[in-house]
């Protein structure tokens, strides 16, 4: 059975009238157009088909057609999975981005209300100071002009010290104004920072290539040192402002008993000096 089958297809190979020299140079041309082509598939198919009519070949051709289509399944399946990791990627970046977006609201908000309400405490304690200052001034000006006793004098050295007092804590006001100045300097620059990454995304987005996360990781560090070094001032800043206020409460504790004791005796000393004239 297995020589007639041979001796079939040799007598079909034979009675083509010299198609084997043909077939033969159909298939180096055929190498040739592959070659030349840089292997189009559309071509390689065409020419499949093309011999299909020689038994011999037509099974070669098959075996080659079916490689073929494995192929292209494989490029298929590849870029199948390539595009569903694209589209993985896209969506982490989405979320990093919705967090980044949320992150700087929030940390906007928060410096914001703190600057607030810093400006508001430091206000509120200058407005209490300069009335106090104005109150004790009204009730020392017509003594300034008189120097009946010691105490008076005593009073006046520890205004001039109080004036003083008043100084620093003008001097420390400002220290925490260029501070809350370069808070606001270090939110500005992490805005610019997520407004520049937020650029980026969408022009790379619009170009349809995915987002190199290497890129995006040396970003979020920069963030999060940047987020540190912010939490870091604000520390500073508050640390200084209490220090502040913890010294003026203490100035004012040891001030106040004196302050009042001394201004008691000098109005008993005066009712007694306009005593003594009208007598």
């Amino acid at each position: 059975m297995g020589g007639g089958s041979g001796d079939g297809k040799e007598g079909e190979i034979e009675s083509s009238g010299g198609h084997v020299g043909t077939i033969e140079e159909d298939e180096d041309e055929e190498d040739e157009r592959r070659g030349s082509r840089g292997g189009n598939d559309v071509d390689i198919i065409r020419n499949v088909l093309a011999v299909q009519h020689v038994p011999v070949v037509g099974s070669l051709a098959w075996d080659k057609l079916q490689h073929l289509l494995h192929s292209l399944s494989d490029r298929i399946t590849s870029q199948s999975a390539r595009l569903e990791k694209a589209e993985e990627q896209a969506k982490v970046i989405a979320s990093l981005k919705d967090e980044l977006n949320t992150l700087s609201q929030n940390v906007e908000a928060t410096a914001n209300e703190a600057k607030d309400t810093h400006a508001q405490d430091l206000a509120h304690f200058m407005e209490l100071m300069e009335a106090r200052f104005n109150a004790i001034d009204e009730i020392v000006e017509p003594m300034r002009n008189r120097k009946t006793s010691s105490e008076l004098n005593d009073i006046l050295e520890r205004l001039a010290a109080m004036e003083n007092g008043h100084k620093e804590t003008n001097s420390h006001a400002r220290k925490l104004e260029g501070q809350l100045k370069q808070i606001d300097n270090h939110i500005q620059q992490m805005d610019h920072d997520l407004q520049e990454l937020d650029s980026e995304f969408t022009n790379k987005e619009s170009q349809g290539r995915g987002m190199d996360t290497s890129d995006l990781t040396k970003r979020m560090n920069l963030l999060e040192a940047q987020m540190k070094e912010f939490q870091e001032l604000m520390n500073q800043v508050t640390k200084a402002h209490t220090a502040d206020l913890e010294a003026i409460q203490k100035t004012q504790r040891i001030w106040r008993p004196n302050h009042c004791t001394h201004m008691v005796k000098a109005v008993a000393t005066m009712r007694v000096l306009m005593n003594c004239k009208k007598d």
